[in-house]
């Protein structure tokens, strides 16, 4: 039998997406198990990086020449998180490293934060060859660019940025962190809205509702934790370039209840599968892009009694 999961004490939406998707997927990931970064995985990052500083900066400072003198020093910051204060002069890799907290000074030697950093940029490094590197780059370049094709960061300023939203939803607590929330002036007063930058291709018509599921459950937790209800949620799609690549949604009282009764449901089948340590796998189209397929008893039924470590020593999974 394999190794029994703790129960883990909260959910974000990824995780439940997780499950939903396939429970032993969930159960990989509830073994401790993490999968190291993808090249598109990276360039989302590196992205965010600049989304987020841009508006450290005054509105009439915020073109995208200035969004762009970010791209390089995030990649930097990446590859080497802990270079020394004394050996960085670069005022955009400063603004990144401090709000970070990506200097060797803040990370003791044989820490666990040093090792995670030192881990996470070998996995950066690895996937990012210098063959390959320039052509990354400019990719990042143009998700930066198409973002600026989509909207004006010098008309708005954000309420929050990276905002870490945690409550208790349907019986268990959820938690994530939202890349922007923007509270707009109107005539009946403040609107709030929920928006996600996404570095990939937008879903057809046909999936855009799951797309929607993860801000809906962001919704709720500004409610819960703010005392507000968002008026719109936003998917921005920044690699397209087009005004029609922000995907929006009215967050409504039924989608939101949907989104809440889908919650408890999952939780329902989490908490029943770790009682009985019974984590089916689901074989579907998806399958081929799952990092743990190799170790999957639907496919190798003799991984089933694989330890943590086993698991982790046949894929490449990091630990912990």
């Amino acid at each position: 039998m394999s190794p029994k999961p703790i129960l883990p004490s909260r959910l974000s939406p990824s995780r439940i997406k997780d499950f939903l998707q396939c429970p032993k997927l969930f159960h990989f990931k509830a073994m401790g198990l993490s999968t190291p970064p993808t090249a598109a995985t990276a360039k989302g990052t590196l992205a965010h990086h600049v989304f987020e500083r841009i508006f450290d900066h005054p509105r009439q400072e915020r073109g995208k020449e200035v969004a762009l003198q970010y791209l390089l020093p995030a990649w930097r910051m990446m590859i080497e998180p802990l270079r020394s204060k004394e050996d960085v002069t670069d005022t955009a890799e400063i603004r990144l490293r401090d709000a970070g907290k990506m200097w060797r000074e803040e990370h003791a030697e044989g820490s666990v934060s040093e090792a995670r950093l030192l881990r996470e940029a070998a996995d950066y490094r690895s996937i990012i060859s210098e063959k390959n590197e320039e052509e990354f780059l400019k990719e990042a370049e143009d998700c930066v660019l198409g973002w600026y094709a989509m909207e004006n960061p010098e008309k708005f300023d954000p309420m929050e940025r990276e905002f870490y939203v945690a409550a208790e939803l349907a019986g268990v607590n959820v938690h994530g962190y939202i890349d922007r929330l923007d509270r707009i002036e109107t005539a009946n007063g403040p609107r709030y809205y929920v928006s996600d930058y996404k570095t990939g291709r937008p879903p057809g018509e046909r999936f855009q509702g799951e797309a929607f599921f993860q801000l809906a459950v962001y919704a709720l937790l500004v409610e819960k934790q703010l005392g507000v209800r968002p008026f719109q949620l936003r998917l921005i799609y920044v690699r397209e370039g087009r005004p029609d690549a922000v995907l929006t949604q009215p967050a409504s009282p039924a989608l939101l209840t949907a989104a809440k009764k889908k919650i408890a449901g999952v939780w329902r089948d989490i908490q029943r599968a770790a009682e009985t340590d019974t984590w089916e796998p689901r074989k579907q189209t998806l399958c081929g892009w799952c990092f743990f397929q190799s170790v999957c008893p639907a496919y190798d039924p003799t991984a089933e009694g694989l330890t943590t470590e086993e698991l982790a020593g046949r894929t490449g999974a990091r630990l912990g």
